[in-house]
């Protein structure tokens, strides 16, 4: 969001982009509610009173993962609290019977096997002690988000949200603008919970007031972002974790809107559409260096990468060629010591960007120029195997189809092999099964203004034409303008 300093308008845009597993029907649906006492539009989920995500006449309000630790596992051998037992029907299997204790840690899971673990007074395994499990009362915070006029009614709303651990953006028409970490953090160690701990250690008790969660209300700088990135400096008193993003995309956006000096609607719209990379403008002339004089079979695949733009358009083969390299190249550095990344985590891409370029005689290179270029005629062996000697098959949004599943899987109501531009580390976050199912752009001021898309369509209804008719749009990154009614008159018959 950037305030009325730093917009066209006078008064502050907010931009909000969900990230989340793609599905069709789209999980949100767009809606406006009017009733007496209040007038707003965005998205809401289904069953879900009231709208999650949007604005109103004075304010609105964006939302983001915030990935901060709110849960740990315990190694638990001790009294069980309560017994759990189910008993399910399953078609063709008949009864399946379940049972598991509760700790006073949590719920306990174990090894069935194991006929020792559940008794009428004993559990033993692991327990998940969880913020989410505890009672709260998100629904009524997003209910008086809705009725929300300024930006303090905007904030007080949050005091009593908990879970999950979120990023929100507030900004009223009036010029005040802010972002809050905001939800039921446990007060922990550094490091505690990253790995299995005991049950005889203290666990958390108390959580971070909401007075003391990170924050920033009109800075200086006239704007705030969140990209899942960390969203501390080092200064900052209460450990948060460490599942945080790579802050790719983080960057991007605060270069971006630190040059600009006033930034307009459009120019919101655009940056959530851009696909410049910044992975590949610090590691390309790495790569290149490494590889030094290709052989002859791997020329093209070279002279691409040197005049590539750095962006992932669809037609892009600079993206696939560097994209296929990373992957091989990432594996072959974490799989070896780490293990399979199905198992074990793997550092984030920026910490082996640090290796590469500050530190390449550190141990966990053998002969780093070696490595990178092993990995890149490699990566060009492969793309020859899938798709052929013909480079014109090795277009991005070939290479990286994105995938729609339908929510039941049933596979002739999905879309898939769309070709679509981005990749995860760009602020168009596509992942090809995962990225952003709904993007917006509000202008506040006098009257809101108000852009959307939503992938797929306002319709679930698979046979209808309007069950994927924002597909085309959404894929080449148009807006729809939103129609804002201000009162039950204005609205057509």
């Amino acid at each position: 969001a950037v305030n009325g300093k730093k917009s066209t308008t006078g008064s502050p845009i907010v931009a909000n982009d969900t990230h989340l597993t793609y599905r069709l029907p789209n999980l949100w649906y767009e809606i406006q509610l009017i009733t007496p006492n209040q007038n707003v539009y965005g998205v809401s989920i289904p069953g879900a009173p009231g709208v999650t995500l949007g604005f109103n006449n004075n304010i609105s309000w964006a939302v983001t993962n915030a990935t901060a630790d709110t849960f740990d596992w315990y190694r638990v051998n001790g009294e069980v609290v309560k017994h759990h037992k189910y008993e399910i029907n399953v078609r063709d299997q008949g009864v399946l019977k379940e049972k598991f204790g509760q700790s006073s840690l949590g719920n306990v899971v174990y090894e069935k096997s194991d006929d020792r673990v559940l008794t009428d007074s004993l559990v033993r395994g692991f327990a998940l002690k969880w913020a989410a499990q505890e009672a709260s009362n998100e629904l009524g915070v997003f209910l008086k988000l809705n009725r929300s006029q300024n930006y303090a009614e905007c904030t007080d709303s949050l005091k009593n949200y908990e879970s999950p651990s979120q990023n929100f953006i507030c900004a009223d028409r009036f010029g005040k603008m802010g972002i809050i970490h905001t939800g039921k953090i446990p007060v922990k160690k550094l490091g505690q919970g990253s790995y299995v701990m005991n049950e005889s250690l203290d666990a958390w008790k108390k959580f971070i007031p909401f007075l003391e969660l990170p924050r920033s209300e009109n800075p200086k700088l006239n704007f705030v972002f969140s990209a899942n990135q960390n969203p501390t400096t080092k200064d900052y008193p209460n450990y948060l974790g460490n599942e945080y993003y790579s802050n790719f995309r983080a960057r991007e956006i605060s270069e971006n809107l630190t040059k600009a000096k006033a930034v307009s609607p459009q120019d919101m719209m655009n940056l959530q559409n851009d696909v410049h990379g910044i992975l590949p403008r610090e590691l390309r002339d790495r790569l290149i260096s490494a590889i030094g004089t290709p052989q002859p079979q791997f020329e093209f695949a070279y002279q691409t990468l040197k005049s590539w733009d750095l962006s992932y358009p669809t037609n892009s083969l600079g993206a696939s060629i560097f994209w296929t390299w990373f992957k091989l190249f990432e594996e072959s550095i974490w799989k070896n010591k780490l293990g399979d990344k199905k198992n074990f985590e793997w550092p984030e891409p920026e910490t082996l960007v640090y290796f590469m370029l500050h530190n390449s005689k550190s141990d966990w290179f053998d002969d780093l120029d070696q490595q990178i270029k092993v990995a890149f005629e490699q990566a060009c062996l492969n793309l020859i195997e899938k798709y052929g000697s013909d480079v014109q098959n090795w277009k991005w949004g070939h290479v990286r189809p994105t995938n729609f599943p339908h929510n039941s899987k049933i596979p002739g109501f999905s879309r898939d092999n769309l070709t679509v531009w981005g990749v995860e580390f760009t602020l168009f976050s596509n992942k090809g099964y995962h990225g952003p199912v709904y993007k917006a752009v509000v202008a506040l001021g006098e009257k809101p203004s108000g852009w959307m898309i939503l992938p797929g369509g306002p319709s679930g209804n698979p046979f209808s034409q309007n069950y994927t008719s924002n597909m085309n749009d959404w894929s080449v990154g148009n807006f729809r303008k939103v129609e804002y009614f201000e009162s039950v008159s204005e609205i057509p018959k």
